[in-house]
């Protein structure tokens, strides 16, 4: 299944993630955006195979301070087949 179908399909199963999306789109505002974590979250917990996870607020943040919200989030333990990759710093 391609990609985007894929998650269109686990988002439209997902009551939670609709909720928001409905309410979102009912907003009518001129720039209004569902951040990156709330994708990433749902892509997550399919591949963890589980209902919605606590959804995520924004994660616009740099690299040092988005390790510090890795381990403050939990992610490891909520998504244990994940793996975080430290890139060498420039």
């Amino acid at each position: 299944m391609h990609g985007l179908i894929a998650l269109q399909k686990w988002m439209a199963s997902d009551p939670a993630r609709m909720r928001i999306l409905h309410s979102v789109r009912a907003l009518d505002l001129p720039d209004c955006w569902v951040a990156a974590g709330f994708v990433r979250n749902c892509v997550w917990d399919h591949l963890h195979q589980r209902a919605t996870s606590p959804l995520a607020g924004d994660v616009d943040v740099i690299h040092p301070v988005y390790l510090d919200r890795i381990s403050a989030k939990n992610w490891l333990a909520q998504w244990p087949l994940l793996t975080v990759e430290k890139v060498a710093e420039t």
